[in-house]
Formats: structure tokens, C-alpha cells, sequence
């Protein structure tokens, strides 16, 4: 009989969770901490989603943002923050207000 698998934490459950992939029709940005003082400081009206690949509401709001990048092409720029994955980039909407 092969050896049973480890139980993983919940949280390393979490980090084993695949990226949210944007359809090849998405024009959403994928945005980090290199990144996204200038994107926000070049783009005249950007929508940015901050959120982590493991939830479900992230999942399921996936379509609709993707979708939402699609409606608005040309009149804004929408982008995404993976904060779960990369702590670091979780920070980027502080100043802003977002937790």
C-alpha cells in the first residue's frame, strides 16, 4: 500500500491554488508592486481588483471583470492585484483605502 499523503494546512491548501488565468479576450492587466504606482499614475480612469486566487467570490467575479475589461475597452483600463500569492503587492491599495 503507498504512503498516505500529508495533510496540508489550510493555508498551504490556499497556496497551492492556481493563478486566476485571464481569457485570451481579456484585456484585464496583471499588476505587482513593480508595477502599479505607474499604472495608476499613467492611466486616466483604472478599475483594479485586489484579490486572491483561493476565493471563491474571486472565482466567481473572474468572468464578470473579465468580461467588464471587454465592455469598457477605451474608456478604462481594468487590472488585477494577486495579494495572496505575493503579500508584499497586498499593500499597493493602502493609501487608498483598500484593506
Amino acid at each position: 500500500q503507498p504512503p498516505a499523503k500529508p495533510k496540508l494546512s489550510r493555508d498551504e491548501r490556499k497556496r497551492r491554488q492556481p493563478p486566476l488565468v485571464e481569457p485570451a479576450d481579456s484585456s484585464v492587466l496583471d499588476l505587482d508592486h513593480r508595477n502599479f504606482t505607474q499604472f495608476i499614475g499613467d492611466a486616466e480612469l483604472a478599475i483594479v481588483e485586489f484579490y486572491a486566487p483561493w476565493c471563491p467570490h474571486c472565482k466567481k467575479f473572474k468572468s464578470h471583470y473579465s468580461a467588464a475589461s471587454r465592455e469598457l475597452e477605451g474608456e478604462a483600463v481594468l487590472a488585477k492585484v494577486d495579494v495572496f500569492t505575493h503579500p508584499e503587492d497586498g499593500r499597493l491599495g493602502g493609501r487608498d483605502g483598500v484593506r
